[in-house]
């Protein structure tokens, strides 16, 4: 279909004598018998063919180039590249336009006034483009509002990303939001195949020297103006939190100029994609926003879509998130969260500088059970003229009734913009920037200071998203602090640090706290290990700790990976500060995104995990970690109020064991033990089951199957799990050099009377059920011991072993036997030990030659020890007759390669194994290693 000039004129007069007289309602415009055609679903559809044209370009449309004749300037667009119709090439009918450069950039360009718009209406503007030649450039769509005057509007461009076409025909959109610009009348569209200087920024300012296309050229055909209905959805509470017992509904509005009817299609997904509601309804054009109840069957974050149809057309759609969660009923304060004042170790931090998302931070702080906030005043866009207000509305947010937020803290981010000009400073060099000249910063600072000293006493210097430029270097920090200090009593400073870069220790006498950036992505351990490097750090005696937890990236993985790594993360980090005093704040960064246009609030799939990890920890430690499959990891949550009634927990999760392997087996006590997921909904129970000793003796266990989502056992019985876990081997590193090795059973006693039984040594085995020795003695295999309250004892024994025995993990299974105090039970308790030689690496592997009938083993062997080394490396499989060979004087850090070669091996061989063992002539220690042949 052609748009031609005179329907447009036609069009245009309709359209601007109905905004005069304000814009009637959908359902009357549908009635009407002649409809303007900017009140049609389709607003114009542009096929280049126009038969009857004469001239070179469409009949809206004219060439958007400099032209020196005619006075126009426009740099980049030169003359010489001139849009025009061809027909070599057509998706559709036998014209399409060309776009052609020599070099520089080519603009086809819709005339004003020829498309009149609706100020409120959404629209969509399509293409499709094919090229040649184009190595550098791209082709892109712009799409600008104009006013009634047909000039542009400011800040109404937008422009679509910019892509290389193909020598196929691809499609180009762009959408083009109403209601933000309410003078608008009419649109405009460019089609343009710009080099590289037009789209991309430049990385060495006006000394960038960029590539051009000589001789490339596009296609375009079948351009169309479609109007969508705007449409907007969102939970029916702030910030899309929806707390039980509330019932779920989400509000949506559809306002559609075109009359038609409409039906809209609810498809609600969970953090695995998966749908669990769906609904459709018919729905009419209203101002008035309409309510959808909806079923969530459990706890936890959803993805909503609303698609609007005419027909069997999607003609728009909405989307938001919303998240489920827990209102927990066990010592709970009037807000609905824990009453606990460790409360305060979890915390938000505000980045993002947002009206609609501050006026949801009270009920976001309420239904995530979070009491802790830190909330940006320093940011890019603060001037000296917007300073007072920021500071009224931070000051309202920390004095609302609303919810009482503890020791809240104030975060200067980043340099602002004006102050960057005057010193010359990267954004992120905020300790820089209070070092100069307090005259220069003190109307960015000091009203802030002045009016929020009085509730935030901590101050933060820096940027908490992990990419940020922070300015960490050995700057005057007790300078800075005597300069906030004049305003703010005992101001605590803090700065932001990268995990990987060493702690600002220079600035320890000044420091407060720092803020670790944790990156999305970058594994579980990460937070654990900073703990382990905080605790070796001066600052653990005087400062805070606060682990941040980013989420602003987190749209690069599966929402449910980055929410489970977010609760193994905070589980790791207690376990490590488990039994010191170190403060130590979790704090989760910008958990939510904010529309633009309609200022909707959505959570981040981290908030509801968020909110059932601070249930699960709040008034609890995490005390020990239990000894059970490798790669399954599991800790126990013990009270920090023995009077707690929820009692103790168990936490596990699957980290790298098969999954026949995954299993937890343990003795969590006699209660009924409930199942608990990462969300916080209860997902089953967890039932004993009964084993028979070789003595006859029942033996009760917990069995509980792990995948890699933490799964919480609740009801356990605490002293129980903690003497169990406590049953260990003093030393589990055990070297692979003649025995017999000396080492003590630990057993602790958590309850307040005395115990005394047996240790009954279980593995490694003496022998296999066949009755063939293994190899492993142990002396005694049953020893008695006596324990009194809280006391740690030790039963010694002694362990030997083959001198072929293979290195690596064996598990070391004990049982105890209590004879007296408060359970007379015989209790199982698995742990592990591990067989190395310290000093001496080996890797070694098959390889097979060409012709598939020589197998040959290589060995690399590695002196990690501080002298040189005399070893002896052995090699054995069946069939063949042993083989050996000598390394003498192998220096320190160096490593040489041995190989043993087996004729026709690939096919004598097929499923056996090679034992090769390197030995220590000096230590008589041998590393033994097992090579499997598939």
């Amino acid at each position: 279909m052609q748009a031609t000039p005179a329907r447009r004129r036609c069009a245009l007069a309709v359209f601007t004598g109905a905004l005069a007289a304000a814009l009637p309602a959908a359902d009357s415009i549908a009635q009407q018998s002649q409809r303007p055609l900017s009140s049609r679903r389709t607003v114009a559809a542009y096929d280049f063919e126009e038969p009857d044209n004469p001239f070179e370009v469409p009949a809206d449309f004219f060439r958007a180039q400099s032209d020196p004749a005619q006075g126009i300037d426009r740099p980049g667009y030169p003359v010489f590249n001139q849009a025009a119709f061809d027909t070599d090439h057509a998706r559709s009918g036998r014209r399409s336009i060309l776009l052609p450069i020599e070099r520089g950039s080519v603009a086809l360009r819709l005339r004003p006034g020829a498309i009149p718009v609706f100020p409120d209406a959404d629209y969509h503007v399509s293409c499709y483009v094919r090229s040649e030649n184009t190595e550098h450039s791209r082709f892109r769509l712009v799409a600008r509002l104009l006013d009634q005057n047909a000039d542009p509007i400011p800040g109404a461009e937008i422009t679509s990303s910019p892509i290389l076409p193909e020598g196929r025909w691809q499609r180009v959109e762009v959408a083009v939001p109403g209601g933000m610009h309410a003078g608008a009348a009419f649109l405009q569209i460019d089609a343009e195949l710009v080099q590289p200087e037009r789209y991309r920024e430049p990385s060495l300012d006006e000394h960038q020297i960029w590539p051009e296309d000589f001789q490339a050229r596009a296609w375009i055909d079948d351009l169309t103006v479609s109007q969508l209905p705007r449409i907007w959805l969102r939970a029916s509470t702030p910030g899309g939190i929806i707390p039980e017992p509330d019932q779920p509904e989400l509000r949506f509005l559809v306002r559609d100029l075109t009359g038609e009817r409409l039906t809209a299609r609810l498809t609600i997904t969970d953090a695995r994609d998966r749908a669990v509601f769906t609904d459709t309804r018919s729905v009419r054009s209203s101002a008035v926003a309409q309510r959808w109840p909806i079923d969530l069957p459990r706890l936890g974050w959803y993805h909503a879509r609303l698609e609007i149809l005419a027909g069997d057309r999607v003609v728009g759609d909405a989307k938001c998130d919303l998240a489920r969660v827990a209102t927990t009923t066990a010592r709970t304060d009037a807000e609905g969260g824990y009453a606990d004042p460790d409360r305060a170790r979890f915390e938000l931090a505000v980045n993002t500088w947002n009206q609609d998302l501050l006026d949801a931070l009270p009920q976001i702080g309420r239904a995530t059970a979070t009491k802790g906030i830190t909330i940006a005043g320093w940011t890019s866009e603060l001037t000296p003229a917007t300073v007072e207000a920021r500071t009224d509305r931070i000051l309202d947010l920390l004095t609302s009734n609303d919810h009482q937020w503890a020791d809240p803290a104030v975060a200067l981010r980043s340099v602002p913009d004006h102050l960057i000009d005057q010193l010359i400073l990267d954004s992120g060099d905020v300790l820089d920037a209070l070092e100069v000249d307090r005259t220069i910063w003190a109307d960015y600072l000091d009203p802030m200071l002045d009016r929020l000293g009085q509730i935030a006493t901590r101050w933060r210097l820096g940027d908490s998203h992990p990419l940020a430029d922070f300015g960490l270097h050995d700057g005057d920090l007790g300078r800075v602090r005597r300069e906030l200090a004049s305003l703010v009593p005992g101001p605590r400073i803090g700065l932001v640090q990268r995990p990987q870069l060493a702690l600002p220790t220079w600035h320890a006498a000044s420091l407060s706290g720092v803020t670790l950036a944790l990156e999305p992505g970058t594994g579980t351990d990460v937070a654990a290990r900073a703990i382990e490097r905080w605790l070796a750090s001066p600052l653990a005696n005087s400062a805070r700790l606060t682990l941040a937890y980013d989420t602003s990236d987190a749209d690069r993985f599966a929402p449910d990976a980055v929410t489970m790594e977010l609760v193994k993360r905070i589980i790791l980090a207690e376990a490590a500060a488990a039994g010191t005093d170190a403060d130590i704040v979790h704090q989760l960064v910008d958990p939510w995104s904010v529309t633009s246009r309609d200022g909707i609030v959505s959570p981040a799939p981290a908030v509801p995990a968020w909110r059932a990890t601070i249930d699960r920890l709040t008034g609890r430690t995490v005390a020990a970690e239990l000894a059970v499959a490798q790669g399954v990891r599991a800790f126990l949550l013990i009270p920090t109020d023995r009077d707690d009634p929820r009692g103790g927990a168990l936490v596990a999760w699957n980290d790298h064991a098969p999954e026949s392997d995954a299993w937890v087996r343990t003795n969590l006590g006699a209660a009924e033990l409930t199942r608990v997921d990462a969300w916080g909904n209860t997902i089953g129970t967890v039932e004993p089951i009964s084993l028979t000793s070789d003595g006859g003796h029942d033996i009760r266990l917990h069995e509980l199957q792990v995948t890699p989502e933490p799964t919480f056992v609740e009801g356990i019985d605490v002293e129980l799990a903690v003497f169990v876990a406590s049953v260990r081997i003093d030393e589990p590193i055990i070297q692979t050099t003649p025995g017999p090795h000396e080492r003590n059973v630990l057993i602790t006693n958590p309850w307040p009377v005395a115990i005394d039984g047996d240790v009954i040594v279980l593995e490694p085995l003496e022998r296999l059920p066949n009755g063939r020795r293994t190899g492993w003695d142990i002396a005694p295999r049953v020893g008695r011991f006596s324990v009194g309250p809280g006391e740690t004892t030790a039963v010694p024994i002694e362990l030997s072993f083959s001198a072929v025995e293979p290195a690596g993990p064996r598990p070391f299974v004990v049982d105890i036997a209590i004879r007296s105090g408060p359970i007379q039970e015989r209790l199982r308790a698995p742990s592990a030990i591990e067989l190395t030689l310290d000093g001496v690496e080996l890797d070694a592997r098959v390889v097979i030659d060409r012709s598939g009938t020589r197998l040959a083993l290589e060995a690399v062997i590695t002196n990690t020890a501080a002298e040189p080394a005399d070893l002896v490396l052995h090699a054995a499989t069946r069939g063949y007759p042993r083989q050996s060979a000598s390394i003498t004087d192998l220096a320190p850090g160096a490593s040489t390669v041995r190989r043993f070669v087996y004729p026709d091996g690939p096919r004598r061989l097929a499923g056996a194994e090679i034992y090769v063992g390197v030995e220590d002539t000096v230590r008589r220690g041998r590393l033994n290693k097992r090579v499997s042949i598939d």
